[in-house]
């Protein structure tokens, strides 16, 4: 129940280790990924539209449903063939398919539709 509690009540987007990103075991199979510093997804910062994408994710998914994390490592940017100078927002679907990439340009955030 506690679990059940705390996946509909907060912790939103959390932290992912480089090499656990669209790893054989994980929990859901589509993921989505911040590249960049966590504080961007507080209420405000430039990225908590992922945040907000989280929530509806988890309060109305049907049968598939999205992980959300962030990493804050240049490397693991790197290591992904993405800019680290810049923010990312990374749609990951399997390892047969092409991610989806957004950058974020200045502090505005990212119009997903």
């Amino acid at each position: 129940m506690a679990k059940i509690l705390r996946e509909l009540t907060g912790e939103w987007v959390h932290f992912v280790e480089c090499d656990q990103i669209q790893h054989e075991d994980r929990y859901f199979y589509d993921e989505i990924v911040y590249f960049g510093k966590e504080d961007d997804l507080d209420i405000g910062g430039k990225a908590d539209n992922i945040q907000t994408l989280s929530m509806i994710d988890r309060y109305s998914f049907a049968e598939q449903r999205i992980s959300y994390y962030y990493n804050d490592d240049p490397a693991c940017a790197e290591a992904n063939q993405l800019d680290p100078e810049k923010n990312w927002i990374v749609s990951f679907n399997g390892h047969n398919a092409v991610p989806s990439a957004w950058v974020y340009e200045g502090e505005d955030p990212i119009e997903i539709e």
